[in-house]
């Protein structure tokens, strides 16, 4: 495994350090931006604090990070004030606020559009929407509507393709069928796989 490999897959790895801070500020409150420190702590248990000190102040001097004291320690635990970052200047660093040269959150991978029953139907006849209506004796117009919604009720056609195509026994349309031949070989094919 590469060096590249292991930094990347690492909780300390700078995004994706920045990726469980970010994520922890969402949990806590919605995204305030103002994460305290001992919940990065609590989330990173296996991780020892010197370590953990070290990759902060790392994205500190990236410019990611920003640390801020606390000004109401009344409203912390001492526990929670001990997990801070000591400071020589002031209090300890208890919240870490996200820059915006930080890099930005890469987005979630767009879920794909599932595929229309009629259009994989289309597909898996190797046809065109014109040829489709051709097949199923309907105009063009209304295969493109059913690829986007079906229709209710069904066309006795489109559904028994379509319940072919399900069972997996659609027959291939085929320039010998003559104007009613595939229809003969769909119903055969759906009579026999309904036995």
């Amino acid at each position: 495994m590469g060096k590249a490999q292991q930094t990347t897959s690492s909780p300390l790895a700078p995004l994706e350090l920045l990726r469980t801070i970010r994520r922890l500020d969402r949990e806590r409150d919605g995204g305030r931006n103002y994460l305290p420190i001992y919940l990065l702590r609590e989330a990173l248990m296996e991780i020892p604090r010197e370590q953990l000190d070290r990759a902060l102040t790392a994205m500190v001097a990236l410019g990611w990070l920003r640390m801020s004291t606390i000004q109401e320690t009344r409203t912390v635990t001492p526990e929670q004030l001990a997990a801070g970052i000591p400071s020589a200047v002031s209090g300890p660093r208890f919240y870490l606020v996200v820059m915006p040269e930080a890099p930005a959150e890469p987005e979630p991978p767009a879920e794909p559009e599932p595929r229309s029953v009629v259009r994989q139907l289309r597909l898996d006849l190797g046809l065109t929407q014109a040829g489709l209506a051709e097949l199923l004796g309907c105009r063009k117009l209304s295969i493109l509507r059913w690829e986007k919604e079906l229709p209710s009720p069904q066309p006795l056609l489109l559904r028994a393709a379509l319940e072919a195509h399900a069972r997996g026994c659609l027959p291939q349309p085929s320039p010998a069928d003559g104007p009613w031949g595939w229809h003969a070989r769909l119903f055969a094919a759906l009579a026999e796989a309904r036995d």
